[in-house]
């Protein structure tokens, strides 16, 4: 039995440091292709799973 799932990994971590501003652009460009996919495998009833790593306070990355 195949099966499929649209994995959305870290979307947020990036863009949640000192640095971000200079990742704007390309979030403005990628959003939209994210947003399609996520909305494209809604609608045909994929599972959409979203991960984000979130560090112990105690590690430095």
């Amino acid at each position: 039995m195949k099966s499929n799932a649209l994995i959305v990994v870290d979307m947020i971590n990036t863009y949640d440091h000192p640095d971000a501003d200079l990742l704007v652009p390309s979030v403005r460009s990628a959003l939209p292709h994210i947003a399609r996919l996520i909305a494209r495998a809604r609608s045909e009833h994929v599972p959409v799973i979203y991960a984000r790593i979130t560090p112990a306070d105690d590690v430095d990355f």
